[in-house]
């Protein structure tokens, strides 16, 4: 469970229902006001069944709930906050009874009462796959504090995006050990981020031809990024760095390059002017990479303010037309940034 800062008590609707993770929120009383469609999918209840319920009772395991309702005790008698402002992983409950690791970060939201309001990462499939040792005991038994350590994963998709190849083609390289991978508990393959960094390395220059940018405006987008851009823009980019407090796109100067990017696409996204909003994106990739952003570091941020974008589009009831104008747009970009790799 991730939550993120929101400076009002009142989260904008268009945010809630684009974020990738779940939105809760809840009162001095611990009952939820909000629970966007992420958390809905996420928990497996409906928003209409848990508002005014009791959220202890729904997400939390029963084993700890009694310490979470004293934490929420000891914050409303003016105690020391243990949890907020900082990231720590927990269990969660789904609606099923069945439970999983989640990531959480609290803060207080500002107004007269007290609310508390955040976004809900499942880390599920985040986690590295324990891969025997060759005496068959997790090959994990024997680092430091019982635990080995974790990196940032990629599923097949994103790690084909990375590398400019088909999927097909990297469950090749997986089977032939090219690439790297383990699998989760479900079966998927998960990539970890040194592994195509490394293929990025050895391939050098990627042989990427990058598609055409759309012909057209795109007015639901300018309006989109004039209105949300820079919430969206958190929403999308605070997920980069896993257990790391901080990284190029959300710090200081990280945050005010991505404003003149988006202040940028929004113009791009009315003249039509595709070529411009290029030059733009590659001045934030060259500020990213003088920041200190990895190459996929740079482009998971690109991908994932897409799929926010475009996620939110859709929940605008945005024509058909115009979001896989708005996809094409970003593919456009994506590959453009990687073919241009020296």
């Amino acid at each position: 469970m991730h939550l993120a800062i929101i400076p009002s008590a009142r989260v904008d609707a268009t945010v809630l229902r684009a974020s990738l993770d779940g939105i809760v929120s809840i009162d001095a009383d611990g009952r939820v006001l909000e629970f966007n469609p992420a958390a809905e999918r996420m928990f497996g209840y409906e928003r209409a069944d848990v508002l005014g319920m009791e959220m202890a009772e729904l997400i939390v395991p029963p084993a700890t709930r009694e310490a979470h309702r004293r934490g929420l005790r000891r914050l409303l008698d003016g105690g020391a906050p243990r949890m907020l402002d900082r990231r720590i992983e927990l269990e969660a409950m789904r609606a099923d009874g069945s439970r999983f690791p989640v990531e959480i970060a609290i803060t207080r939201m500002s107004g007269s009462t007290a609310t508390y309001t955040g976004f809900v990462r499942d880390l599920t499939d985040h986690r590295p796959v324990e891969q025997p040792g060759r005496d068959g005991t997790p090959a994990a038994a024997g680092a430091a504090n019982g635990s080995a350590a974790r990196e940032t994963t990629l599923s097949l998709g994103q790690a084909a995006r990375a590398l400019g190849i088909s999927t097909t083609t990297a469950r090749r390289w997986a089977d032939d050990e090219r690439l790297r991978a383990t699998r989760t508990s479900g079966g998927h393959r998960r990539f970890a981020a040194s592994e195509v960094r490394r293929l990025l390395a050895e391939r050098g220059r990627p042989a990427i031809a990058a598609s055409d940018p759309p012909r057209r405006a795109l007015p639901a987008l300018a309006e989109l990024v004039e209105q949300h851009g820079a919430a969206l823009a958190d929403l999308s980019w605070r997920g980069l760095y896993g257990e790391l407090r901080s990284g190029f796109f959300v710090e200081r100067d990280g945050v005010a390059a991505a404003g003149r990017w988006i202040g940028a696409l929004a113009s791009a996204a009315v003249s039509a002017d595709y070529e411009m909003l290029h030059q733009a994106t590659t001045a934030l990739m060259r500020a990213a990479e003088c920041g200190g952003a990895t190459l996929l570091e740079r482009h998971l941020a690109l991908e994932r303010f897409a799929e926010t974008v475009t996620r939110a589009l859709v929940r605008r009831s945005c024509p058909r037309e115009e979001v896989v104008s708005v996809r094409r747009l970003f593919a456009f970009l994506v590959q453009r940034q990687l073919g241009e790799i020296a």
